[in-house]
């Protein structure tokens, strides 16, 4: 039987910011219409950040344009994962880490959600390449990325509910407290 893990409500940005270490969205839509912090928030095109705080009738949504923010990622073209951060320079740009250097990377390969978290569903665009290189010293390469959503030009965006997080994150929480150190 078929059933559906993720629902999405559309929304309207109505305050932005890109320009700060930590920037934010504020949604039109809050805890009336079933917002909830911890709820993802996409784009048009992609992933834009997570609820953050929520009031009757409206919802912050801490961007991918913040400090703390930390998106699980993968390259589509392979299963290979890290995290997608932004490096608080440019609105526009941000880095893949955690890549081994033996994996094959090319420019222009697309970057999406891992799917390893219970916030997105797996494989919404993220990102593109547009640098790579191998420090020495270090496992794992540094890669530039462009983000997909333009994040001066969002309007309406959709919070996405994951129906089975609690039950997922109720079995992950069970199954690590199992584990013991004896």
């Amino acid at each position: 039987i078929y059933h559906q893990q993720f629902e999405y409500s559309e929304t309207r940005v109505i305050n932005n910011s890109v320009t700060k270490a930590n920037n934010y969205i504020t949604l039109d839509k809050g805890s009336f219409n079933g917002i909830k912090e911890g709820m993802g928030v996409i784009g048009p095109k992609g992933v834009v950040g997570i609820v953050k705080t929520v009031s009757p009738h409206f919802s912050s949504v801490l961007t991918v344009l913040h400090s703390q923010s930390k998106i699980s990622a993968k390259l589509k073209s392979q299963n290979y994962y890290g995290s997608m951060i932004w490096d608080g320079k440019d609105y526009q740009y941000g880095k893949l880490i955690n890549i081994p250097k033996h994996v094959k990377l090319f420019l222009g390969d697309t970057i999406v959600s891992s799917g390893f978290s219970a916030i997105f569903p797996k494989g919404i665009d993220l990102a593109t390449i547009t640098g790579i290189e191998k420090p020495s010293g270090n496992n794992f390469y540094d890669i530039d990325i462009k983000f997909i959503n333009d994040f001066k030009n969002l309007e309406q965006v959709y919070v996405v509910k994951n129906v089975l997080k609690e039950e997922q994150l109720l079995l992950e929480q069970t199954t690590q407290e199992g584990d013991s150190d004896d």
